[in-house]
């Protein structure tokens, strides 16, 4: 879990987060092992579209953090 935690600039509690709420399908072995990320879990885990969560003010406009775009994560291409 660390090294897909690294790979995507997250904490492992948020790697072990995404698990078990089912959006990374993972196998708990238990103990020290602990889970274990298959790679094609990995890769269709990485295809889906990113979620962005946002709140509304009282007026109803979309309140996101400084930054954050929102709409796809990508191109529809895949190259943005």
């Amino acid at each position: 879990m660390r090294d897909i935690a690294v790979l995507l600039y997250v904490t492992p509690t948020t790697v072990r987060r995404w698990i078990r709420r089912g959006r990374l399908s993972a196998k708990f072995f238990g103990g020290r092992t602990g889970y274990r990320v298959r790679r094609d879990g990995l890769q269709e885990f990485l295809d889906r579209p990113a979620v962005c969560r946002y709140r509304k003010n009282g007026d109803g406009e979309a309140i996101t953090k400084p930054g954050v775009k929102e709409g796809p994560a990508h191109d529809s291409d895949g190259t943005g």
